[in-house]
């Protein structure tokens, strides 16, 4: 099945899908922001869907934990990150967070990403380990998606949708962004690009 190009491949590894990946991508500026930008198709393509895995920003800490908010830092630090994927040329059909406060707040940072139509959702399943539930949902949305959530939950996720399996890729850091194409079904996406904050913010 064709995949939607993107302009940008992750480097695969010998041997199967890119574990233990998760690091920097150096300085994107320039030429590389150019190679990076992402094209924009609001349906999917044979089934394509693009996926945009949000780790919330940095968060204060807090006895409870559902409501902590996030830090001036992080607020401050994740606006340069949504600067970043904008200057990718990064648009949204749809944002599903969790119901937990530092990431309904990273959501919102991410609403101005947002097609004229795009919509903003509460999702339940994305503040636990996913399930059937999460997938199902998946597969009722359309266009390009962004989850935001937590750690462990959200590379949990990309591995079952990239290798159809659980297994633990390593962690995304605060305000990190995995992106997958794909259908939306376990082993049925690939990943292309891995973000850091740090990487981010040097494209805004």
């Amino acid at each position: 099945m064709p995949a939607v190009d993107t302009g940008w491949q992750y480097p695969q590894l010998a041997g199967g899908p890119p574990f233990g990946i998760m690091r920097a991508l150096g300085d994107l500026k320039g030429a590389a922001t150019r190679r990076l930008r992402f094209n924009s198709a609001r349906k999917r393509v044979n089934g394509i869907m693009k996926l945009f895995l949000i780790r919330h920003a940095a968060a204060l800490d807090g006895a409870d934990d559902d409501a902590r908010p996030l830090s001036d830092r992080g607020r401050t630090r994740f606006a340069r990150v949504v600067k970043g994927l904008a200057r990718l040329g990064v648009e949204l059909d749809h944002i599903a967070h969790s119901p937990k406060l530092r990431a309904v707040q990273t959501a919102d940072a991410v609403a101005p990403l947002l097609r004229d139509e795009g919509t903003t959702e509460v999702f339940d399943a994305l503040a636990d380990t996913p399930g059937g539930e999460l997938f199902a949902h998946l597969a009722s949305l359309d266009g390009d998606i962004a989850l935001v959530g937590h750690e462990p939950h959200l590379t949990l996720l990309l591995a079952k949708l990239v290798a159809g399996e659980d297994g633990l890729y390593s962690e995304l850091k605060k305000g990190g962004i995995a992106v997958l194409e794909g259908e939306p079904r376990p082993g049925g996406m690939r990943l292309t690009l891995l973000l850091t904050p740090k990487a981010a913010r040097r494209l805004a």
